[in-house]
C-alpha cells in the first residue's frame, strides 16, 4: 500500500505537457518550469503530485515528506532510490545521485 505523510509542496509552471507523469522524478529547468528528469542517476528536485496537461499550466511537487513514485524496476523495501532516464524511482547505483529510501518494496509501474 503507498503511503504519503507530511508532505510540502511547490507549484510551479510545466514545461510541457505532463500529463502522463504524475508520481515522477521532475527537476527546474532553466526557465523555471518543471521538467521529468531525463538522465540516469541525475539530482531531482521533487515527484510531481498531479497532471498538468499543457506548457504553463501549474503543477505541484512534492520537495519534502514521503510520497508516492513511480517504479522504473524491482526496488526493495529499505533501498537507497535514484531516477532512471524517464523519471521512475530505481535502486540506486555507484554514482547516483541518491534521492530517498524505499518505505515499500514493489516492482515496475508500481
Amino acid at each position: 500500500m503507498a503511503t504519503e505523510n507530511a508532505l510540502k509542496t511547490l507549484s510551479r509552471p510545466a514545461s510541457g505537457d505532463l500529463s502522463a507523469a504524475q508520481y515522477k522524478f521532475v527537476k527546474m529547468n532553466s526557465s523555471g518550469q518543471m521538467a521529468v528528469c531525463s538522465v540516469a542517476g541525475e539530482e531531482s528536485d521533487g515527484v510531481l503530485q498531479d497532471m498538468p496537461a499543457a506548457a504553463g499550466r501549474a503543477g505541484c511537487m512534492a520537495i519534502g515528506g514521503q510520497t508516492k513514485v513511480l517504479l522504473g524496476g524491482t526496488v526493495a523495501q529499505g533501498a537507497s532510490v535514484a531516477t532512471d532516464a524517464s523519471g521512475r524511482a530505481v535502486t540506486a547505483a555507484t554514482g547516483n545521485v541518491i534521492i530517498g529510501r524505499c518505505t515499500e518494496g514493489g516492482t515496475v509501474g508500481t
